[in-house]
């Protein structure tokens, strides 16, 4: 993960920690000077793409912890997610047509996702999802 990180958060893969984004995103807002709608699209890519790990990505319920870090570059903000759940590339996701997008892994959430961002990079290394997200806020 990179190291000079403004923020870095630590949670675990259970979907109670969601509830700790509306706090993450305040910080986010107040930091960086963020107006309502930006405020909002950060939470959104946040929420959908922590919720997709935490729900798909430890079948077998395994105890892990996601790590998640925020810096600036330029006038992006750039959101390093790291996790030890099944290998999972969202660049990869099928592009499936129709209301049954919600029920597949990969659906509207993670083209919303790539909508609302600049540019998005994934890798696997040591067993773990590396997803790196440029969020263009100014």
């Amino acid at each position: 993960m990179t190291d000079n990180a403004i923020f870095t958060y630590l949670l675990k893969n259970r979907i109670n920690q969601l509830s700790n984004l509306e706090k993450i995103t305040a910080n986010l807002a107040d930091f960086f000077n963020l107006d309502e709608k930006k405020s909002y699209q950060v939470n959104l890519i946040l929420e959908e793409l922590l919720s997709n790990t935490i729900l798909y990505g430890y079948p077998n319920n395994s105890d892990d912890t996601i790590e998640m870090t925020i810096n600036q570059e330029n006038e992006f903000l750039v959101f390093e997610i790291s996790d030890g759940g099944i290998a999972f590339n969202p660049l990869e996701s099928e592009e499936k047509e129709g209301i049954q997008d919600e029920l597949i892994v990969g659906g509207l959430g993670i083209k919303l996702v790539k909508k609302l961002c600049h540019k998005i990079d994934y890798q696997r290394v040591n067993h773990r999802n590396h997803l790196k997200i440029h969020y263009q806020y100014a």
